[in-house]
C-alpha cells in the first residue's frame, strides 16, 4: 500500500471513529501499521464501553504524540513476531485502565511511558517489557504484573526504569492466571525487574502470589509493607529493604555477586533461603557482620538487619481456641509441648549468640538501650524456663535413677502440664480480643515505627509467656506441696 493511500485510510478510519475517539458499540479496535499513524498533537479520547483495543503489525513501533483521555480501558495486543512498541510521549488521564494483554509468544514488545500520568483505573501488564521515565508514569492506581511462562524460554514480563525514580504506586504480582493461560497457569510466576543504569525504588506495597526477579547492576529498593508470598530471586546488583516488612514472605535465592541490603533493625521471617538455586540453608538468622545474625555472610548480605529462616507458626492453636474440641491426654500433651517448642524457637532466634557477648566478653561488642536490655533479659529468663520444661519431657533416666522411677516422674510432670486444659468451652471473645490486640500492635508498630522491632517482639513474647510461666509455677508449687505431704506422712 502506498503512503498516500495509507494516510487516506487512517483519516477515514479516524473520521468514522469520531476523531480517534472510539465511542460506539461494545468495543472498538484500531490496527496500527506504522509510526505516528495516529498523528501528532491534540487529544485522543477512548470511550468505548468494552474498551479500545490497539493492535500493531509493523516492526517500527507506534509513537503516540497525543494527550490521551481514558474514558474506557485501552487494551494493547501483540501481533506477529516482529519487534513492536507503544511509545506514549504525552500525559494519559481519565478513569480508565492501561492494559497490555498476555501472549506467550511475546518476548520483545515494549510499552513505553514517558510522561507523568494521572489515569486512575490501574495498569495491567502481562507480557513484554514496560519502560518508564517518570515517577508518576503509572498513574494513580494499582500496578498488576503478570509472570513469565517458565516453559517458554522467549516469554518475558519485565519492568525497566529509564531514569533514577521512586514509584509511589502499589504493585500486585499475580503470576499467570487460568484466565490468561490455563495450560501454563502458575500463581508464583516471576516478574523481572531489570534495574540497570539507574536506581529504582518501589515505595508502595507489593502483594500477591507472584515472584520477583531482580537483575541489572543497579539497586532496587523496596520500602513498602509487602505481603507478597512468591519467590524472590536476586540474580544481580543490590536489592535493598528499608524495613523488615519490605521483604516478601516467600523463598529467597541469592546468586553470587548479588547482595541483599537489609537497612533495618530486627529480622524478617521467610520460608526458605538458597544460594545459587542450591539446596535450602539451615534454619537460623542470616545477615552481614554488621547485624546480630547467627550466620554472618558479607558476600551476600549488607546492612544491620537479618532474615530468619524457619517454620511458620502453626494454626493448630487457633483451631483449638475457636472450635469445641475435647482432647485426650496425648493431644493435650502434644499441643502443650508444641506451644513450648514454638516459644523457645522464637526466643532462640530473637536472642542470637552474639547477645551473649554482654555476659561473656570483657569488651561487649553491642549496645542495647535500657528498655531493650530489661525486656530482653526478662524474656531470656522465661525462655530458659520453658527450655527446662522441654528438657524435662525427655524420658531419659538420671545417673542414679531407674527407668521405672524416671517414667513415674515423667507421668507426674505430664499430668501436671495437661491439667492446664479444662473440659470447658474456650473463651472465644477473650481469645479473639487477645489476637486482635497483638496483631494491631504489630501492624501499628510497623506503620508508625514507635518501637524498635526487637523490642516489640520482646514485649509480645512476655505477654504470651507470662500466663504460661504462672501456670508452670503453679504446677511446681503443686509438686512441691505433694512432696512436703509425702514427707510429713513419713514423719
Amino acid at each position: 500500500m502506498q503512503e498516500h493511500d495509507l494516510r487516506k485510510a487512517i483519516v477515514a478510519h479516524a473520521q468514522a471513529l469520531n476523531g480517534l475517539g472510539i465511542n460506539q458499540g461494545t468495543s472498538g479496535s484500531v490496527t496500527l501499521h506504522w509510526n505516528n499513524a495516529l498523528g501528532i498533537g491534540g487529544t485522543m479520547t477512548m470511550a468505548s464501553p468494552g474498551g479500545v483495543h490497539f493492535g500493531q503489525r509493523s516492526g517500527d513501533g507506534t509513537m503516540v504524540d497525543k494527550y490521551v483521555q481514558l474514558n474506557s480501558d485501552l487494551i494493547m495486543s501483540f501481533w506477529g513476531n516482529n519487534f513492536i512498541a507503544y511509545n506514549f510521549l504525552r500525559p494519559i488521564s481519565g478513569p480508565g485502565s492501561l492494559i497490555k494483554v498476555y501472549d506467550v509468544n511475546d518476548s520483545t514488545s515494549k510499552l513505553q511511558l514517558r510522561a507523568a500520568n494521572t489515569y486512575s483505573g490501574g495498569t495491567f501488564f502481562k507480557s513484554g517489557n514496560m519502560e518508564i521515565w517518570d515517577p508518576n508514569a503509572l498513574g494513580t492506581g494499582l500496578v498488576t504484573m503478570g509472570g513469565k511462562a517458565s516453559s517458554v524460554a522467549a516469554h518475558i514480563v519485565a519492568f525497566v526504569n529509564q531514569a533514577p525514580i521512586t514509584i509511589p504506586n502499589s504493585f500486585a504480582l499475580i503470576g499467570i492466571t487460568a484466565a490468561d493461560d490455563a495450560a501454563r497457569q502458575d500463581p508464583a510466576a516471576v516478574t523481572t525487574f531489570y534495574v540497570n543504569g539507574y536506581d529504582l525504588e518501589l515505595a508502595g506495597n507489593v502483594s500477591g502470589s507472584g515472584g520477583l526477579l531482580k537483575t541489572g547492576t543497579n539497586k532496587l529498593t523496596l520500602s513498602g509493607t509487602n505481603t507478597c508470598t512468591g519467590p524472590v530471586q536476586l540474580q544481580a546488583g543490590t536489592l535493598a529493604c528499608s524495613t523488615a516488612a519490605s521483604l516478601g514472605q516467600g523463598t529467597l535465592d541469592i546468586t553470587d555477586g548479588a547482595k541483599l541490603e537489609l537497612d533495618y533493625q530486627g529480622t524478617r521471617q521467610i520460608a526458605a533461603l538458597t544460594l545459587n538455586a542450591g539446596t535450602a540453608l539451615a534454619y537460623g538468622s542470616y545477615g552481614s557482620s554488621s547485624s546480630l545474625a547467627t550466620h554472618k555472610d558479607d558476600s551476600h548480605f549488607a546492612g544491620t538487619g537479618m532474615i530468619t529462616v524457619g517454620p511458620l507458626p502453626t494454626a493448630a492453636t487457633l483451631f483449638i481456641a475457636f472450635m469445641k474440641v475435647r482432647l485426650n491426654f496425648f493431644w493435650k500433651l502434644f499441643f502443650y509441648s508444641w506451644f513450648l517448642f514454638v516459644l523457645v524457637f522464637v526466643g532462640v532466634f530473637q536472642f542470637p549468640g552474639v547477645y551473649m557477648e554482654l555476659f561473656l566478653s570483657t569488651k561487649p561488642q553491642i549496645h542495647l538501650p535500657v528498655w531493650s536490655s530489661l525486656l530482653a533479659g526478662m524474656a531470656f529468663f522465661y525462655i530458659v524456663a520453658y527450655a527446662a520444661y522441654i528438657f524435662a519431657l525427655i524420658p531419659i533416666p538420671g545417673e542414679h535413677q531407674t527407668m521405672e522411677d524416671r517414667m513415674r516422674e515423667w507421668h507426674e510432670l505430664t499430668d501436671l502440664m495437661t491439667r492446664r486444659y479444662e473440659d470447658v468451652d474456650s473463651p472465644y471473645r477473650e481469645t479473639f480480643l487477645l489476637l486482635l490486640l497483638q496483631c494491631g500492635f504489630i501492624v501499628l508498630n510497623l506503620k508508625f515505627h514507635v518501637l524498635p522491632e526487637t523490642l516489640a517482639v520482646n514485649i509480645l513474647l512476655l505477654v504470651v509467656m507470662l500466663p504460661g510461666i504462672s501456670a508452670g509455677n503453679a504446677a511446681g508449687a503443686i509438686a512441691l506441696k505433694r512432696g512436703q505431704g509425702d514427707l510429713s506422712t513419713k514423719n
